[in-house]
């Protein structure tokens, strides 16, 4: 099934026009798959962009490797570590287009690598917009991970305790490939194991080797908690630890 992509990027002449204009109906994408996996047994794959929109597109293409910070901020570097073609390519009103990307060698790797491939609407010369309009054009990424014979995911968690009233603990992942954080949940407990509160917090991509670091501040009451469970639920199983409290803990 075909994904709907919703990333819009606002272009043209804002001005002081921003204030009271309306946005000019924004051309649709789709994109099928949304992952693309590729390794040394299978180097290539097939990506559909369909324009189920009534102008005719352009679509220019971007590779970046990819990376995240401990603080989950995506790192992006131009790279020609994969190939994809065309770079270039229209896409008419109600049509598709498929994109090659594959890997110029098949030599077998020990660690995953990502990247991010953006495909992203240019600006045509014959598009008008109206007075008081904000033309949008549509930008969005395709995770590309390229994998090794034997991907293997791990998640670890660690924690520092509470100080301060902050809960903080890190999620790592020790194995040679991506895994996805579901949810993180954290609990607090009572005395006799009841439930007291529960906080979700953000989850995403772990790469290979990564870590992502967590800083809760925590209210009067959920500090006081006798016990706090974390829970890191991915794919392929969950990463549980338990924090008891301690006092002076919630002083700041």
């Amino acid at each position: 099934m075909k994904h709907l992509i919703r990333h819009l990027v606002a272009t043209g002449a804002l001005g002081l026009a921003l204030c009271q204009a309306g946005p000019a109906p924004a051309s649709t994408l789709a994109v099928s798959p949304v992952n693309i996996f590729l390794s040394a047994k299978k180097p290539s794959a097939l990506l559909t962009i369909a324009n189920n929109g009534d102008e005719d597109l352009s679509i220019e293409v971007g590779v970046f490797s990819w990376s995240e910070g401990r603080d989950g901020a995506m790192g992006l570097v131009p790279s020609d570590d994969i190939v994809v073609f065309p770079l270039l390519t229209a896409i008419p009103a109600h049509g598709e287009r498929r994109v090659r990307i594959g890997l110029p060698t098949r030599a077998p790797i020990e660690v995953e690598t990502t990247f991010r491939v953006f495909f992203e609407e240019q600006a045509s010369s014959e598009a008008t917009v109206e007075p008081g309009k904000i033309r949008l054009r549509a930008r969005f990424g395709v995770p590309v991970f390229v994998q090794p014979a034997r991907p293997r995911g791990a998640a670890v968690l660690e924690s520092e305790g509470i100080r301060g009233g902050h809960l903080r603990f890190n999620v790592g992942n020790t194995g040679n490939a991506h895994v996805r954080l579901q949810s993180v949940l954290v609990k607090g407990l009572g005395a006799k194991g009841e439930p007291l509160f529960t906080r979700q917090l953000r989850g995403w991509y772990l790469l290979a080797g990564g870590l992502r670091d967590y800083d809760l501040a925590l209210s009067r009451g959920e500090c006081g908690a006798p016990t706090i469970l974390i829970e890191a639920r991915t794919e392929t199983g969950l990463a549980a630890g338990r924090v008891a409290s301690q006092p002076g803990a919630c002083a700041p």
